[in-house]
């Protein structure tokens, strides 16, 4: 049995580091999303009912699926690509 070289232990735990640090920016941008969109469900229904805004009940109706168009373009999020 071939005992493990400096440089492979490092090379190990190099890896192992890259692999910890990745599931932890997962994780945030994880957290950041279910925030967003927390955020986004509190925000449009007061956003959409605002009197200064009169909204119809047409446009109303539409806003959603132009919000849904709106974050397609954005790289990364829901629906893009």
């Amino acid at each position: 049995m071939e005992l493990p070289t400096e440089r492979g232990i490092v090379v190990d735990r190099s890896n192992h580091c890259v692999k910890a640090i990745n599931a932890g920016l997962d994780e945030r941008m994880t957290r950041v999303a279910e925030r967003t969109g927390a955020l986004l469900t509190t925000m449009l229904p007061t956003v959409m009912d605002d009197r200064d805004l009169a909204m119809t009940d047409a446009q109303r109706a539409a806003l959603p699926g132009a919000i849904r168009s709106a974050l397609a373009l954005v790289p990364g999020s829901w629906g893009h690509g």
